[in-house]
């Protein structure tokens, strides 16, 4: 894939892949400089409204230049597919920045002001985003933040192009009105951005249950202001999530600007280009500084044994084809370009294929390598072969992880897993989701990173029955309403059977569509 050719563009890298999208790290060699490409796969749609949308995100970023919007460069076609090119902002998603802890109160502030001043941009412009969440927002070194995924904005007074009757969003951040399907507007992000900055400051979604179901029911039932006013938050957070947390949309602020002023202006210089270490950390900087000046000292007074051996002895550092690592050098991630390879404590499993050892290299003549060094290296190569891979999974809420049939361990994981390289299939299992499959194709000492939100995956359907209906998907029985929240089932075709002793059976073949709700309203004293 690196160095393929799409249209203007030359793809370096995957960044992102569904059933019928992708998102690629791209250049565009015309002004040399690296830009994000997302593609739409025409002939691989599950309906239209997925290119509707798809060219609406395109529409409605023309609109929008700000400092804390991604800024989308071109909009286009290329054989069968549609593609838009977005600026290239070289940060992480605030899930990842979360997982840092490494920022202060001030810093938090700082980006809790950027949040709400690009969505206040975007409301002043009639766009609702209608899926805040940390995945969609980016930040980077700098502590600069932009709100990233218009895929599921929408113009306020437009025709929305999913059906009145079909909720999207993610669940875990959704507002009420947005669970229950109602019309939609700037106040239903304010609440998502709540959300956001809630857990910004104290770690956790407040809203998050044991599963989906719960999740929903804690959203339309628990009292926002009353968990910020428990949480240990500062006063002013507090006060932000008094107004932005109502469940209530008209008790809620009015506008973004209106959340911002109750933020404190933030003072004082910005601290280790952005990052400021917590409190718990600040005695490492003196003592590392203290350790290198004895460090230089002993060696200056006891020099290194290795210094005394010239680089004339040392063994010479090769890259094959295709391989991630070069011959000679240990498994080093750092020096194949992958970052640090995990530590010691990376499980084993019986799955793991040992590495074969590698054996010296005997002296070479005068005219190259002899036949023993010869079998030697290709020794090595093969060892390099058969070297292990790297899996690092990251699951939201979290999962079981199984190979095939065998239970691996659970998410979070602290080190990745050590595969034999070749094909594995990933599985992951949630009490409260559908079982989440893909392939894999794990190479030689290469990291592959998965990442898997379980709520985007799916769809749901909302069964609203009067007076009450038990309800059957393709024959197996799924409760009685009211079911207190949406089924979670997984995209595609479903027979929807609804019974009750009373009135005829209802009967109608429905599509999930993935992150989207499905309702179904049924009155069956009409139907008589």
């Amino acid at each position: 894939m690196p160095n393929t050719r799409f249209e203007k563009y030359i793809l370096l890298d995957y960044l992102k892949k569904d059933a019928y999208s992708s998102v690629y790290l791209a250049e565009d060699p015309r002004l040399g400089r690296k830009v994000v490409l997302k593609t739409l796969d025409l002939d691989n749609l599950p309906n239209p409204a997925v290119r509707q949308r798809f060219e609406r995100e395109a529409k409605i970023l023309t609109r929008l230049d700000h400092p804390n919007i991604i800024r989308m460069l071109d909009f286009g076609t290329y054989e069968n597919h549609l593609y838009i090119s977005f600026e290239y902002f070289p940060g992480d998603n605030l899930r990842q920045w979360l997982k840092r802890d490494a920022y202060g109160e001030t810093e938090k502030l700082a980006l809790s002001r950027q949040l709400l001043a690009g969505l206040g941009f975007a409301h002043r412009h009639q766009v609702v985003h209608r899926d805040i969440k940390p995945e969609n927002i980016l930040v980077d070194e700098r502590l600069r933040l932009k709100i990233a995924d218009f895929g599921l904005a929408f113009r306020e007074n437009e025709e929305q192009v999913t059906h009145k009757s079909s909720i999207v969003g993610t669940p875990g951040y959704m507002a009420p009105e947005q669970i229950r399907g109602e019309t939609l507007n700037a106040r239903s992000d304010l609440f998502s951005a709540g959300i956001v900055i809630f857990e910004l400051f104290s770690g956790r979604n407040p809203f998050i249950g044991k599963d989906i179901s719960a999740t929903i029911h804690h959203i339309l039932q628990l009292d926002g202001p009353q968990l910020a006013a428990q949480a240990g938050l500062p006063e002013a957070v507090v006060s932000l999530l008094r107004e932005a947390l109502q469940r209530d949309r008209q008790k809620r602020a009015a506008n973004a600007e209106a959340l911002s002023g109750l933020l404190p202006p933030v003072t004082g210089p910005p601290q280790t280009n952005g990052r400021r270490l917590p409190a718990s950390r600040r005695w490492l900087l003196p003592a590392l500084l203290l350790l290198a000046l004895l460090s230089g000292f002993l060696w200056i007074a006891f020099p290194p044994a290795q210094e005394m051996l010239r680089a004339g002895n040392s063994p010479t550092t090769q890259r094959l084809p295709g391989a991630d690592i070069p011959v000679g050098d240990s498994l080093n991630g750092a020096a194949a370009g992958i970052g640090p390879l995990p530590d010691s404590s990376v499980l084993m499993s019986p799955l793991l294929a040992a590495s074969p050892a590698k054996e010296p290299l005997p002296p070479s003549g005068a005219d190259g390598p002899g036949p023993f060094a010869e079998k030697t290296i290709a020794k090595n190569v093969a060892a390099l072969d058969a070297a292990p891979g790297w899996l690092m999974v990251h699951c939201l809420p979290w999962a079981e992880i199984y190979i095939g049939e065998r239970k691996i361990d659970t998410t979070p994981l602290d080190s990745a897993l050590r595969l034999p390289p070749g094909s594995h299939q990933l599985r992951l299992r949630h009490p409260g989701y559908p079982e989440y499959a893909e392939m894999l194709e794990v190479r030689p000492g290469a990291r592959l990173e998965v990442r898997v939100d379980l709520d985007t995956l799916f769809g749901f359907l909302d069964c609203q029955v009067y007076p009450w209906g038990n309800v059957f998907i393709d024959g197996a029985p799924r409760g009685q309403t009211p079911l207190g929240a949406p089924l979670m089932l997984a995209p595609g075709e479903y027979a929807l059977t609804i019974r009750n002793p009373n009135f005829p059976e209802y009967n109608e073949t429905i599509t999930v569509a993935r992150q989207e709700t499905l309702a179904v309203r049924l009155n069956f004293e009409n139907r008589k």
